[in-house]
Formats: structure tokens, C-alpha cells, sequence
């Protein structure tokens, strides 16, 4: 998200006057390749204990009746098990991926890493495996 700006920035050629952290993507639209050794960030969920976050929570207007809707699953699953949509923090580099979730309830509720070189369809959750505690 942060290289959003400064990438319509450029194609609008418009020079930007404030301070920011992004970096164009012109050139990758353009089909030039990218810094190897950057990562990308995304963040998402809530806590357990922020209730009014929860979809389908009484002080949201309640949970749907009719079990045919077509969220009605998801919201049960928040409402039933809070940590399956807990806080996550996720960073990917070429060569792995960390997802670490977190919740007042259960600091360190199943996170994952996964080694993309060994394992690119990321079925291997190495994040406990004590040879890649340096990652």
C-alpha cells in the first residue's frame, strides 16, 4: 500500500511534496524486475478482546438466521472461534514467508513460516522447527 502513492504520483507526473516511504512501481509495470531483497508487509484481524470488531456481534445488529447466507459461516466462525481470525502480521521476501499472530489470549497463536525456495506452495509450516530460528 505504501508504494501506491508514489506510484500514481509518477504516472500522473506529479511531484510529491510531503515525506513518505514508498517507492514507485513504474518501472516493474513497465516489465523491469524489482529489488530482490525488498520485503512485503500486510497486517489484518483483531482481539479477541475487541468484541465490537466482531461481524455478526449484537452491537453490530447480530448474526444473520438463515444459515443459507452467504457469510453466514464466517461469521459463526468468528463468533465461535475468536482466534481463527486473530491479529496477523505477515512479511515475504523471495525466499520465505513469516505469519505471526497474536492475541492478548494467546500471544503466539499459530504462526507460520515457510521456506518458499524448499517449498513454494507453502504445505510445510517450518515456524517451530528450531533450524530456522534465525529467519
Amino acid at each position: 500500500m505504501f508504494d501506491i502513492v508514489p506510484t500514481v504520483l509518477e504516472i500522473a507526473n506529479i511531484s510529491a511534496e510531503h515525506v513518505h516511504f514508498g517507492q514507485s512501481l513504474v518501472k516493474q509495470l513497465n516489465g523491469e524486475l524489482g529489488d530482490p531483497d525488498r520485503a512485503v508487509f500486510a497486517e489484518g484481524g483483531y482481539a479477541t478482546n475487541e468484541p465490537r470488531d466482531f461481524e455478526g456481534d449484537a452491537s453490530n445488529g447480530g448474526l444473520p438466521t438463515n444459515p443459507k447466507f452467504i457469510y453466514y459461516p464466517k461469521l459463526m466462525q468468528e463468533q465461535h472461534h475468536k482466534l481463527s481470525v486473530c491479529r496477523a502480521a505477515m512479511v515475504r521476501t523471495l525466499t520465505h514467508k513469516l505469519i505471526f499472530r497474536s492475541d492478548p489470549t494467546d500471544p503466539d497463536h499459530d504462526s507460520e513460516l515457510y521456506d518458499l525456495v524448499k517449498d513454494p506452495l507453502e504445505t510445510m509450516n517450518v515456524y517451530n522447527k528450531p533450524e530456522y530460528s534465525d529467519i
